[in-house]
């Protein structure tokens, strides 16, 4: 039995498709130029949009150029209700052919999508090699690639239970914002792809359904203090607290669990980071150095989740804004400011584990502490990944030169010079690393 359609659209490119149209059970043409409603072709009655619900049929089929077709689509979609399964192009009805490439390119345009990962080679396999070869648009700002920067993934769905293992494979690389899957069957069903920690939205597009799933990132910013103070009443901010003073904040929480707090009195707020790194599995984190806080550039208020959120879509990395001590070095600095003969010894310990562990950053650690910047306060809000590779690095210094510093019989300012030492080495770190840095303000 004939499939029964409606063709809409009766232009050239209905008139290039007539004799393949034909071999079905055309019921009714459409067409929104009132001119034509009510004239026939071949017995077949013209009809507007509005008239397409009184008819039956398997699929209405769009026979217009694609800027066209996604205007006709989303008319008779959201103004019409039609079922997005009954609604093809003539390109993919006739031809198997689809514009669902397009779809998908202008949907990431629209969501601010610039990185993408192919995972499934889905514009490859179209023939789509470029973002600028898709006719009449131009996708210049959209690329995909492999690397550390992007922020989405592209996956092809055919039948959940077959393709669950690929998913989760994608997914537990814990480093896309966003998951696109295209399913070009559009079958409708996607009750499956509810996964956890992810928000599931459906495009219903020309030719394509189009499948996205948000990340929920969870957010925590440690806020390091030896001391009461009135903290923020907000979820986002969780004061710890530190060093040998009994804790006289209730919201405060202490270092349990794996913890290292005996070593505060050298290494200050590191305790702190080592804690949450070891004993928490928050996606976005930070630290606030001893009650400070990073403001908005623009508005100098405290920054909120919705903020983060933004920044960490472009950066990798926020850290406060860089201080110029000139002209003193950073060596220079901490040699005025700490007894001599400590801090002699902390800085060849220092430099010593770097040599043995991770020579080459010494190059790197030479600069930083003979130059006249650096990022201050230990302070920073990035992904559990960069977090993971800064503190290991961080407390394979650190660690086994606090346990070789005999801090004993100095001031308790200069019994903390490693804890000092450690706050450079966020810089030396990060000017290692290929990672997009933020600079923010703080108070």
């Amino acid at each position: 039995m004939k499939q029964s359609i409606i063709v809409f659209g009766i232009g050239s490119i209905y008139k290039k498709y007539a004799d393949e149209l034909s071999e079905y059970n055309i019921i009714a043409y459409a067409d929104s130029n009132e001119k034509y409603i009510g004239a026939k072709i071949e017995h077949v009655p013209i009809i507007s949009p509005h008239e397409i619900m009184k008819y039956e049929f398997n699929y209405i089929v769009i026979c217009a150029s694609h800027t066209a077709s996604v205007s006709i689509h989303s008319m008779l979609i959201n103004d019409f209700k039609l079922s997005n399964d009954k609604i093809v192009s003539v390109k993919y009805f006739i031809d198997k052919k689809t514009w669902a490439p397009r779809t998908v390119l202008s949907y990431c345009k629209g969501y601010g999508i610039k990185n993408i990962h192919d995972k499934s080679d889905y514009f490859k396999n179209h023939g789509v090699m470029t973002n600028t070869n898709v006719i009449g648009k131009n996708f210049d700002d959209i690329c995909w690639n492999s690397d550390k920067a992007v922020k989405c993934v592209l996956v092809t769905y055919k039948g959940f239970e077959d393709k669950k293992k690929d998913f989760f494979i994608v997914l537990s690389d814990n480093k896309y914002n966003n998951v696109i899957i295209i399913d070009e069957l559009r079958d409708n069903d996607y009750s499956d792809l509810c996964l956890d920690g992810y928000t599931k939205s459906i495009e219903y597009g020309l030719d394509v359904n189009i499948i996205r799933l948000n990340r929920q990132w969870k957010y925590k910013i440690f806020v390091v203090t030896h001391k009461h103070y009135t903290a923020f009443d907000n979820p986002l901010y969780q004061t710890i607290w530190v060093g040998p003073n009994k804790r006289t904040m209730q919201k405060a929480i202490e270092e349990q669990g794996d913890h290292i707090r005996e070593l505060n009195d050298k290494i200050n707020e590191c305790t702190a980071l080592y804690w949450f790194w070891k004993n928490t599995e928050d996606d976005i984190i930070g630290l606030n150095h001893y009650r400070r806080f990073f403001q908005r550039r623009d508005t100098g208020q405290l920054l909120q989740e919705k903020d983060i959120e933004v920044f960490l879509s472009e950066y990798d990395i926020i850290v406060a804004n860089a201080a110029l001590i000139y002209p003193k070095t950073n060596k220079q600095r901490l040699e005025d400011t700490i007894d001599k003969k400590a801090f002699c010894k902390a800085y060849h310990l220092i430099l010593n584990q770097i040599e043995n562990e991770y020579g080459d950053y010494l190059p790197m650690f030479h600069d930083i502490m003979n130059g006249y910047a650096f990022f201050p306060c230990n302070m920073f809000i990035t992904k559990r990944e960069e977090l993971n590779q800064y503190c290991e690095w961080l407390f394979d210094i650190v660690l086994p030169v606090a346990e070789r510093f005999d801090n004993r019989g100095y001031d308790n300012y200069s019994k903390r010079v490693i804890g000092f030492l450690a706050e450079r080495l966020l810089t030396v770190w990060l000017c290692k690393q290929d990672l997009r840095i933020l600079e923010l303000p703080i108070r």
